[in-house]
């Protein structure tokens, strides 16, 4: 038995496979989305895609391993897609099945925005009444306009990284339905993920978030890995 490829996905490559599980706009569609962008992933320093192998060709995922920071990101990200529309045990069990083995390299980037020293992820809260919205933390009580310029720097909570921050949007903003979406910024006030609320006019408790650029849910690839 020929022994596993490990590779590990760049930034950029887990940057782009979070981005399109967060596009995905129905249950059918998530897990090939999934693995069509693993795979894409693992193949490129090959030159080829999983398009590629469509014609007679399979990939077995027994043959490829990438670091388990790795694969636990992309699953999470998975089943917080999934649980919009209540499949969450059937999208694990597709993972489990058809996803890369794992190895271990804690270094492996999970496509999360890096922190730099000092600085960090802020969080602004906009409101629906009007074009303004509320920095966590700030001490300022007034609104804050929503144009980038006007959001102040060196003020704000910090947060480590994009998972604090929906832990705290998930917590924190229960039940707050005057609060219809958030946007992850950095220190400059630049946008670096958008947090979009579910139900009647932005009102329920489930949250969708998306890069700033993401590509249109019809432009994701829906070809299938074979088992």
């Amino acid at each position: 038995m020929n022994a596993a490829t490990r590779r590990t996905l760049t930034g950029e490559q887990m940057r782009t496979i979070l981005a399109a599980i967060r596009a995905v706009d129905g249950p059918a569609a998530l897990l090939p989305a999934v693995l069509t962008h693993v795979y894409d992933a693992l193949l490129q320093a090959d030159g080829r895609r999983l398009a590629d192998l469509k014609h007679g060709g399979r990939i077995a995922p027994d043959d490829w391993q990438i670091p388990v920071t790795q694969w636990d990101a992309i699953a999470q990200a998975a089943s917080e897609r999934a649980e919009a529309w209540g499949t969450g045990p059937q999208l694990r069990a597709g993972l489990l099945e058809r996803m890369p083995g794992c190895f271990d390299d804690p270094t492996a980037p999970t496509g999360h925005q890096p922190v730099v020293a000092g600085h960090g992820l802020r969080l602004l809260c906009v409101s629906i009444r009007g074009n303004h919205g509320y920095l966590v933390g700030n001490p300022n009580v007034h609104p804050i306009d929503l144009e980038p310029a006007a959001v102040p720097a060196g003020v704000g909570t910090r947060f480590s990284d994009l998972d604090e921050i929906k832990r705290y949007v998930r917590t924190e903003l229960r039940g707050m339905s005057v609060l219809w979406q958030v946007r992850v910024i950095d220190d400059a006030g630049a946008v670096l993920m958008y947090g979009f609320r579910a139900g009647p006019g932005g009102t329920g408790e489930r949250w969708t978030w998306r890069p700033p650029t993401t590509p249109a849910p019809e432009t994701v690839t829906r070809t299938t890995a074979g088992p």
